[in-house]
């Protein structure tokens, strides 16, 4: 899947590496075209799993309603 991303971080702890980011992707791949989705959430840098919340997404499949 090919996708441009905008976004930003900033710092978000004061004892520890953590960053609040919002990033936006944009797809451009065959049925995905067009499709964006919107993530938000803390980046806690030496946690192995993280957990982003998707806040927004804009689907522009031809082929179904649903996307994903």
């Amino acid at each position: 899947m090919v996708a441009r991303s905008q976004g930003f971080h900033a710092s978000a702890s004061q004892q520890d590496l953590g960053l609040f980011m919002v990033i936006n992707f944009a797809l451009s791949e065959a049925k995905y075209n067009g499709t964006t989705i919107t993530v938000l959430g803390r980046n806690s840098a030496f946690t192995p799993v993280r957990e982003m919340t998707v806040i927004e997404g804009i689907c522009r499949s031809q082929h179904s309603p649903v996307c994903f």
